[in-house]
């Protein structure tokens, strides 16, 4: 048997980077990078050349035991199967319920919308009559998902089922597309290694490699260079330049309610979906009450005990089963670092003083800084405030401090800032009576820097001595 050939313009991965030289072409871009079959295109595996080989010259069509067509080869002496479910798993095209072929007049009748002239009842189409955005579409289906090895001027009815589905957003079942093609190819005259970018992704998911395999294939890839031949008018062209379709379309989604407001498509939307939710609350018998927000956290008042576990690397060998509630071990650390009886900040970090580094700085205790730390970071895990997780991740660029510096001050103000009154929870909007911890209002007065650098000092002393 002759040795099996790769195609360099065939399973190519597909270009849909906007840049300057795809201007009037960022409709169909947008449209294709948002479509279901874009993971497809675009994913680019190191392709082995002897896993692809030996795939194609030991590959048989076979049944599985669910009695499901399955294209059976040996790889590394292992057999591995491929169906048009694992292609649809694997591909991400979820295409199941898909579309597999449209009636001659419905293709005609498209493709006409699409700027095709033809006075022809030919199913043999000519990709050079569509204007340029159609053409690069086209083009981008050929080369990337198709099992043309050659003619890439021209495609069948089965190609141009696939592209009026795409346009028309109705879901195309490439799943079996790709699989009764590779079906085709066990036997054909002019067998070649079919979709060697899928087949390896396929691989890729079934099997570690068992033997090395280092001679790879490069992948073949579109270009921007693509964009200049899409301009080129062929032969064939009527000049006219077709307007892709409104689902095809991409819409920019506006950035606020205000834009959304001026947009009236998007206002439609809204109201339809309005219309949605209330038949569907009708049908079920919910009842359905308007509130005015103003604002809303998304955290509150806990009324239930809340427990938690001792921290990892934390915990107490004597009691290793020992739970805490939360505000307990609120109160826990705050006793630890002595910050228990100190006035507290009104907020758990201050904007306008940058973290840096003293150099000059007193030495500090970097373990009772790193406890610090750790501390905290727990404390937000277990209840998030999030206001004290964005505080806490800043300092934590500094967890090798060992001077020193505003760096230190800061983890003690979010220490100051923790404290909770459960007592008199601020309320924010009458409505809904959403409750969150009240954060008492004063400045930092007393700074700990004897707290810390104590434990330091007294090593320092116990090593002299030594």
């Amino acid at each position: 048997m002759a040795q099996l050939e790769f195609c360099d313009k065939h399973n190519m991965v597909a270009y849909l980077v906007k840049s300057e030289s795809s201007e009037g072409f960022d409709e169909i871009i947008d449209f294709l990078t948002s479509s279901h079959i874009y993971y497809a295109l675009t994913e680019n595996p190191i392709i082995f050349v002897s896993l692809i080989e030996q795939f194609w010259e030991t590959a048989v069509l076979s049944t599985t035991e669910e009695g499901l067509q399955a294209i059976s080869a040996t790889i590394d002496g292992h057999e591995k199967l491929i169906t048009e479910d694992s292609l649809r798993r694997h591909l991400k095209l979820d295409d199941a319920e898909g579309i597999s072929s449209l009636s001659n007049e419905e293709i005609f009748e498209h493709l006409a919308h699409m700027g095709y002239v033809t006075n022809s009842e030919s199913l043999t189409f000519f990709k050079g009559h569509f204007s340029p955005q159609w053409k690069f579409f086209i083009h981008t289906i050929l080369h990337c998902l198709s099992s043309k090895k050659t003619a890439w001027d021209q495609f069948s009815s089965n190609i141009a089922t696939t592209l009026i589905c795409l346009a028309t957003s109705r879901r195309f079942n490439f799943s079996k597309f790709i699989f009764e093609a590779m079906v085709k190819n066990l036997d054909s005259p002019h067998k070649f290694l079919l979709y060697p970018r899928f087949i390896q992704l396929l691989l890729n998911k079934q099997q570690r490699l068992l033997l090395p395999h280092t001679r790879t294939y490069p992948t073949p890839t579109l270009t921007s260079k693509l964009f200049s031949n899409m301009r080129r008018a062929s032969k064939g062209y009527s000049g006219v330049v077709t307007p892709l379709f409104e689902s095809t379309t991409s819409i920019e989604e506006p950035k606020n309610i205000s834009q959304a407001l001026q947009d009236e498509s998007w206002v439609e939307a809204m109201i339809e979906a309005i219309r949605l939710f209330l038949a569907f609350t009708s049908y079920m018998g919910f009842n359905v009450y308007q509130m005015d927000v103003k604002s809303a956290f998304l955290y509150g008042a806990i009324e239930e005990e809340v427990y938690v576990h001792q921290p990892l690397g934390f915990v107490d060998p004597a009691h290793p089963n020992l739970k805490s509630i939360i505000d307990k071990y609120v109160a826990d650390i705050l006793k630890k670092f002595d910050f228990w009886s100190i006035r507290t900040a009104t907020t758990p970090i201050e904007s306008n003083k940058p973290l840096v580094k003293d150099e000059d700085g007193k030495d500090v205790d970097v373990y009772v800084y790193r406890s610090m730390i750790g501390s905290l970071m727990y404390l937000t895990a277990s209840r998030p405030i999030h206001h004290h997780v964005f505080a806490v991740v800043p300092v934590l660029d500094f967890k090798s401090l060992k001077r020193l510096s505003n760096t230190l001050n800061a983890a003690k103000r979010i220490h100051y800032s923790v404290t909770p009154s459960l007592i008199n929870p601020t309320v924010y909007g009458n409505q809904l009576g959403i409750h969150t911890f009240e954060l008492e209002a004063s400045l930092i007065v007393t700074m700990m820097e004897p707290a810390l650098t104590q434990k330091n000092q007294q090593q320092n002393t116990d090593v002299a001595a030594a």
